[in-house]
């Protein structure tokens, strides 16, 4: 990630969900409204259950940062420029702003539903060789995708992480133990608290072409989520009604 972590980024995607978390298909004009893309959100669950002090802790970390209000900062997936900062309420969803040269934006995830500001779902269009003229007059508006049953793996350690003594560290004076992911050109340390609760601490993303690094903090600190208005939400299929090729 950046925020949701760089084993993600590859992909040139569109969509709320997909600019969260940097993977997934494009959805063409055609595809049925608020379909579940192709995107880590939708995934089923686990086929096989992992064992072992490394798996413990991935569900420790993943259990507590799904139970507890917390903000995350830093580099985001969506452009390579993008910097967000996201906040998680587990009785709301999460909300998420993004800044960038090439457009600033919101975004929110509710129960898998993902509502990207229509500025931000275009310009990544545009990003991904699909640009779109946007009326001036649902420029305030959002698009929702369907893209799984929660929010989770925007925040969550992914399965197959691993320990890594030797990047074991202290963040902000807390202890914090290494889990590690790689695969693709891609490497993730996720530094979780060594105590309880086994809080998400500081996310390392390396990438081919790039890397960097999002803090977690503020856990169980208030936390402004709220969702869009529901008269201001489309569907994917409403957006591409809307619009014309650019």
């Amino acid at each position: 990630m950046a925020l949701r972590g760089a084993r993600l980024f590859a992909a040139a995607v569109i969509g709320g969900a997909l600019l969260l978390t940097g993977c997934g298909t494009t959805s063409e004009p055609g595809a049925a409204p608020d379909g579940t893309l192709d995107d880590p959100l939708a995934a089923g669950p686990e086929s096989l259950v992992e064992e072992g002090p490394a798996a413990d802790l991935r569900r420790a970390v993943n259990e507590s940062m799904a139970t507890t209000t917390f903000r995350a900062e830093g580099p985001s997936p969506a452009f390579p420029d993008a910097q967000q900062v996201m906040w998680s309420d587990p009785e709301v969803g999460v909300r998420v702003a993004l800044s960038s040269e090439v457009s600033d934006g919101e975004m929110f995830c509710q129960d898998g539903v993902v509502y990207t500001s229509v500025p931000l779902f275009a310009a990544r269009m545009g990003e991904a060789g699909d640009p779109v003229d946007v009326p001036a007059e649902v420029r305030d508006g959002f698009v929702s995708v369907q893209a799984g049953d929660d929010c989770g793996a925007l925040f969550e350690v992914p399965p197959g992480a691993r320990f890594a003594p030797e990047r074991d560290t202290e963040v902000e004076g807390a202890a914090a133990t290494a889990l590690v992911t790689s695969g693709g050109g891609v490497t993730e340390t996720f530094l979780a608290a060594a105590e309880e609760p086994h809080h998400l601490l500081r996310l390392e993303s390396e990438f081919s072409d790039g890397g960097g690094t999002t803090v977690y903090d503020s856990f169980g600190d208030p936390v402004d989520v709220s969702m869009p208005d529901e008269a201001a939400v489309m569907s994917t299929e409403e957006f591409f009604n809307l619009v014309q090729p650019g």
